[in-house]
């Protein structure tokens, strides 16, 4: 069975026993960098036998012949777990979010219950990937499947990188990701079935005066910032500052920081003075929920996420007569990057969503700090866009001049 994050691990046997239960089900240790297993937590005294007659083996660099011989006959399970398990230290040192070891989690199911637990890795065949890919659900457009392919295709370069399995397995043409191509024609469709998920400047208008306090300052964040849903659950007061937010985005940790409008500073201020007492951990957190939670955060079942802003949005947009079939929340964060388009300064709309160039290319190297005044401009720019005063277009224009004068 692929392992689960979560269930309550068991103690040591008596305080000086030196192996650790591990969140696989294993009693484990670590030794030169690397963490080993001795056995499961049912049976302590084993794993312990197994550690005293392995660790002289590991401290001078050579692998136990057991655990070759393990190695070697991996199954689909074991290659799952090893990955999860590696995984889980990357969540643990802050280099992976619990969203995405989730989604890993996911994966590792959908490859354990088709193919089966014991299944050989090493045998499978483009028909079997082909099979897998036919699986999916019909419902799942070319996005969605297309990152489960992704996520699949790693769990087998882990293992084979990690010499887990002594090759990679051939997963033949119909196991890949969509062409931007193949995406863009589904986008197509879909528009032209469902609308526009975007909104256009008179809606966020309606929008945002049809809000509550709380809301409105989310919405206005949201499109003031491009911020999607985790970016806003996890802003904090101390993110806030001289009119600015910054922060790094959760899904890929590159910094982003954007200029506040008066009207988004302002808004955010009263939520921050009106908000409820804070649950344990979420102290400074901006925008919590009537029970004082963090409106993306785990729900302890299945190790997925309980998102707020998903299951409240839509009743707005109901309420507004805003809804429509495909709009949901991201769609702020699509909104913002459509008309932050008409700036015409890419870099600073990248810098701002946190679609920083590559740090390893040479436009990465040099454009990973964007001036404020580029900032403050978008930020001008797209208010005079969805509240167009003669005054603020004025300003924007003038603005713009100096800049380039």
């Amino acid at each position: 069975m692929v392992r689960k994050r979560g269930i309550e691990k068991p103690s040591k046997p008596y305080p000086e026993f030196p192996l650790t239960a591990n969140g696989n089900g294993q009693w484990s240790k670590k030794i030169k960098g690397r963490v080993w297993y001795f056995g499961p937590w049912d049976d302590p005294e084993a794993a312990l036998a197994k550690y005293l007659e392995q660790r002289d083996q590991i401290q001078l660099g050579a692998t136990p012949k057991t655990i070759v011989s393990h190695i070697h006959g991996a199954t689909i399970e074991f290659v799952c777990n090893y990955m999860l398990t590696r995984k889980e230290e990357q969540v643990q040192n802050g280099q992976l979010t619990d969203l995405t070891w989730n989604e890993y989690k996911e994966a590792c199911k959908r490859l354990v219950a088709f193919f089966g637990a014991s299944a050989d890795p090493e045998a499978l065949t483009p028909g079997h990937f082909a099979e897998l890919r036919s699986s999916f659900p019909t419902t799942w457009g070319t996005a969605r499947s297309s990152r489960e392919v992704a996520r699949i295709r790693t769990v087998f370069k882990f293992a084979y990188e990690d010499g887990i399995i002594k090759s990679p397995p051939n997963f033949g043409r119909s196991f890949r990701q969509a062409s931007k191509k193949e995406r863009r024609i589904e986008k197509a469709v879909k528009r032209g079935r469902d609308g526009d998920p975007l909104f256009s400047p008179e809606e966020i208008r309606t929008l945002v005066e049809g809000c509550r306090p709380r809301w409105k300052a989310i919405v206005l964040t949201a499109l003031n910032c491009g911020f999607g849903n985790t970016d806003l659950a996890n802003l904090h007061e101390d993110h806030i500052r001289d009119g600015f937010i910054e922060l790094p985005r959760s899904k890929t940790g590159i910094t982003r920081r954007a200029s506040l409008w008066s009207r988004t500073e302002e808004a955010i201020r009263e939520t921050i003075n009106k908000r409820p007492e804070p649950s344990p951990g979420d102290e400074g957190i901006v925008f919590l929920t009537e029970r004082g939670n963090r409106f993306v955060r785990p729900s302890g079942k299945d190790g997925r996420n309980l998102d707020g802003f998903l299951s409240a949005f839509p009743k707005i947009l109901e309420r507004l007569g805003l809804k429509r079939r495909g709009r949901g929340f991201y769609g702020l964060r699509r909104t913002f990057r459509t008309y932050a388009a008409g700036c015409k300064d890419p870099e600073a709309i990248n810098y701002v969503m946190g679609h920083a160039e590559d740090a390893d290319s040479m436009p990465g190297t040099y454009t990973l700090l964007v001036e404020d005044q580029r900032l403050r401009d978008l930020a001008s720019y797209l208010e005079s866009v969805f509240w167009p005063t003669v005054l603020i277009f004025l300003v924007w224009v003038i603005v713009s001049i100096i800049a380039n004068v």
